[in-house]
């Protein structure tokens, strides 16, 4: 059984009203947390047109660029498919993808963007964020995206620093 959040991934609180097919930019607001507008911006730099479908390509190209102006969040790609070759001759035939809920079942923890068969969504820790549009469990899986958040940037002051600023202060009151 497939666990869903129902989510537009802030689709309709950032004003786009009359966009659809649009799973592939709620995928990646969703999954690096970036604002759906900035997604949006972001596929759309790649070529992606309103209303319209995203490529493979463009996805990939966006994430690129999301992770490299930024400092939001990394990637890896996973590769989902392995070959199945000949019983007697043993050249591949096909690659043989594993189903959306085997993937779900593997990959239960982190963050993901996956690419199925004409639909991209959001796994974080085991729980798909969609609109609700997930094609069934017996979906083929693509390709697959680990996300990384980056931590924020901790600072840390010590007691002497602390005691310093003080003695600033009442100096600068005059004490």
């Amino acid at each position: 059984m497939i666990r869903l959040t129902v989510t537009d991934g802030g689709q309709h609180q950032e004003g786009f009203l009359n966009e659809y097919n649009d799973c592939a930019v709620r995928a990646l607001a969703l999954s690096t947390g970036v604002p759906y507008t900035k997604a949006h911006g972001l596929l759309k730099a790649e070529g992606r047109r309103d209303r319209k479908g995203t490529k493979l390509p463009q996805v990939k190209r966006a994430l690129v660029n999301l992770c490299n102006e930024s400092s939001i969040a990394n990637y890896q790609e996973i590769a989902p498919s392995h070959p199945v070759f000949h019983p007697v001759y043993g050249y591949p035939l096909r690659q043989k993808y594993p189903t959306l809920q085997d993937t779900i079942r593997k990959y239960n923890t982190g963050r993901y963007l996956i690419i199925a068969t004409g639909h991209a969504l959001c796994l974080i820790d085991g729980v798909v964020h969609d609109k609700g549009q997930i094609s069934g469990p017996r979906s083929r899986v693509r390709y697959i995206f680990k996300i990384t958040l980056a931590e924020p940037l901790k600072t840390i002051i010590t007691q002497s620093q602390v005691n310093e600023l003080w003695a600033r202060l009442d100096k600068l009151e005059g004490k």
